[in-house]
């Protein structure tokens, strides 16, 4: 295999680590523009405490759009960060090599955490919104 190719399998691993880095954007941007008006079991942000009542419903689903954009827009720079700092995730020399992986496993891993990050703020916020309405 020519330099050339490895360099090309190099640069496609790391733009399908960041398309996988930009996904939670993409989710967030549209559940923003389009946020489900009433409680389901298909559509937007659904857990116990968002289904709870549609006070809580409207304010999980703007709540997770923006934390899942914020969440993930901070995620890109650190995917970034670490390629660069990291020499073992730029190294080439084998086509499906360890590197090559590492790269897609470190935007998964990136991924879960916003996704992680995004479920357990957007529930303890939710929660309070619930107990408020529910003392009112």
């Amino acid at each position: 295999m020519d330099a050339s190719t490895k360099e090309v399998v190099n640069v496609v691993s790391i733009i399908f680590g960041s398309i996988t880095l930009i996904s939670p954007i993409l989710l967030g941007i549209v559940l923003k523009s389009h946020p489900p008006k009433k409680i389901n079991s298909i559509y937007g942000f659904r857990t116990g405490i968002s289904s709870k009542n549609q006070e809580t419903w409207d304010y999980s689903q703007k709540l997770a759009a923006n934390t899942m954009i914020v969440f993930s827009a901070i995620s890109i720079p650190v995917y970034v960060a670490l390629l660069l700092t990291n020499p073992s995730f730029l190294d080439n020399t084998r086509i499906w090599g360890q590197a090559n992986m590492s790269r897609l496993y470190l935007g998964l891993a990136l991924v879960i955490v916003v996704i992680v990050f995004s479920v357990i703020t957007v529930q303890i916020k939710a929660r309070k919104v619930w107990k408020n309405s529910t003392m009112e």
